[in-house]
């Protein structure tokens, strides 16, 4: 709400709808085209009734997105959703097209799961030129990363213009007009005459999704803890807003959780973990942790939990070769790892 008053309601879009459309086939006795395959092809394409229990079931999903860390394209949607879609209505050996290719997850999914896939892009590219020319300043920079940042603030509106432009030779190759862009270049305008505004702008953005994200229990987390709002202040001023999955206030030590969960007798997946290793960067390194006046031992932890069944000792060596080499990590950087509430050590592998 931008006013505490009625009427300045705006909920946050924080949903996409998933639209089905069938071509009908092409005689009447066969109305549905899913019911005219033969029975090898149904076997074949059987699936698991009990993976689609519980919140699969429902007509809301719940998926995680994608960590910015996770994918390089701007709007990538999670591959779990591709997934999801194409399994429930396809079979293998069938098409999948996506026009909107993007970075792809349409076609990783189908590839995935044994269907043939064409994906279409408008042959949008990254500046590869201007980002090899900035890792290059960047590694001759003599200053710390914060005063990197900032002076990346100072050319905001530069960067937006090589944007906006790249957008505008893309609309008239295609000869689509762009709807928005009088609102880019107001936009870009603004930032050149008001840095500040843009920071500011900025952090209204952060601590809103900030706020929602504490509002929101993700399918992949298994918390029992209280969900915690954490902004972060540099030696300047500036805040970062993140948050906590659980935090637990034991004497003097507040433990920051990140919780990652697999609703199979098996660990979550390396990415779910390296996600949550990338907190632990942040949370082991924090200083001065209050709430109100009060100090507190920052103790961080990633929490992995799992289905019943699972155990350690019964693991692969593949495995137990990973969970030594997060146990080393964890050793080195001063944080826990807890796997279904035991602390993980050399012993329990």
């Amino acid at each position: 709400m931008r006013h505490p008053y009625p009427g300045y309601y705006y909920p946050s879009l924080v949903a996409e709808y998933v639209f089905v459309f069938q071509k009908p086939a092409a005689t009447k006795k066969h109305f549905n085209i899913y019911w005219n395959r033969s029975p090898a092809e149904k076997a074949a394409n059987e699936i698991d009734m009990s993976d689609y229990q519980g919140e699969k079931s429902k007509n809301v999903w719940k998926i995680r997105q994608l960590a910015p860390q996770q994918n390089l394209h701007p709007c990538p949607f999670p591959l779990e959703l591709a997934e999801r879609v194409i399994e429930l209505y396809s079979n293998k050996g069938d098409s999948v097209i996506d026009i909107f290719a993007g970075s792809g997850q349409t076609n990783c999914a189908a590839e995935k799961l044994g269907r043939k896939h064409l994906g279409i892009e408008t042959q949008q590219r990254f500046n590869t030129e201007h980002i090899v020319n900035e890792i290059a300043q960047l590694l001759s920079y003599q200053s710390d990363a914060l005063h990197w940042n900032l002076s990346r603030v100072d050319d905001i509106a530069g960067i937006g213009q090589m944007a906006l432009d790249a957008y505008t030779a893309i609309s008239h190759k295609l000869d689509v007009e762009m709807t928005s862009w009088e609102s880019a270049h107001h936009r870009i305008t603004n930032l050149r005459q008001n840095k500040e505004h843009f920071m500011q702008y900025s952090r209204k953005l952060a601590k809103q999704a900030q706020t929602r994200e504490s509002l929101t229990i993700q399918p992949k987390e298994l918390l029992t803890g209280i969900k915690a709002t954490l902004t972060i202040q540099n030696f300047l001023g500036g805040c970062y807003y993140w948050t906590c999955d659980e935090v637990e206030i034991h004497g003097n030590q507040m433990h920051l959780i990140e919780g990652k969960h697999s609703r199979k007798a098996k660990l979550p997946s390396d990415g779910d973990t390296k996600d949550a290793l990338l907190k632990m960067m942040l949370f082991a390194n924090l200083e001065n942790l209050r709430v109100g006046a009060k100090q507190y031992i920052p103790i961080p932890i990633v929490k992995l939990t799992t289905a019943p069944g699972l155990s350690l000792k019964s693991q692969s060596a593949k495995m137990k070769s990973k969970l030594r080499k997060l146990w080393h990590e964890s050793h080195i950087n001063g944080f826990r790892v807890s796997i279904n509430g035991e602390y993980l050590t050399l012993h329990s592998m």
